[in-house]
């Protein structure tokens, strides 16, 4: 656990320019059905993934509000200033690894709304090992919010968030 942390941060820092540079240029999403598909490669390690975003539906959840945040569907709302998502959700991550599918569960992706999906805000990283691959991405409407995913070849995946109001 503790190498896979270490791992992680590395490639945080590796993306973290990245990320602060996209967000600089982030306007407001205006198509909520996007899909992008991100290629990285280190050494004989090449790892596609593509995401997909679709124009969120509140019908199709469970939404409730807890100590003056958004819940969907029992997760914590990561993409909004607190209020419920009226934009677009992120439905769908796809990871190829050397060509084999990795297993991505659902709950690594499903609190993440309004995510910015085009080149350039988004950025892939393979760790020095090719054990892991950090997708950092940028999500928001009035407030900005940084999301890092690390997800290792077998499926295991973290979460780190960052948002513009925290200190």
């Amino acid at each position: 656990m503790q190498t896979i942390l270490v791992k992680t941060w590395h490639l945080i820092l590796i993306c973290a320019v990245c990320s602060a540079a996209a967000c600089a240029n982030a306007g407001e999403s205006s198509n909520p059905a996007q899909e992008l598909k991100i290629e990285a490669k280190r050494g004989d390690v090449s790892v596609s993934v593509r995401l997909k975003s679709a124009r969120f539906d509140p019908k199709k959840h469970k939404i409730e509000k807890r100590n003056g945040f958004a819940y969907v569907d029992n997760h914590r709302v990561i993409g909004t200033d607190g209020s419920v998502p009226y934009f677009s959700e992120l439905s769908g991550m796809e990871i190829l690894w050397n060509g084999k599918s990795v297993p991505v569960v659902r709950d690594a992706y499903a609190p993440i709304y309004n995510a910015h999906l085009s080149a350039g805000l988004v950025d892939v990283a393979i760790d020095e090992k090719g054990e892991l691959v950090l997708i950092a991405l940028t999500c928001g409407d009035a407030t900005r919010e940084w999301v890092w995913l690390t997800i290792g070849k077998n499926g295991e995946w973290h979460r780190f968030t960052k948002s513009e109001g925290d200190d």
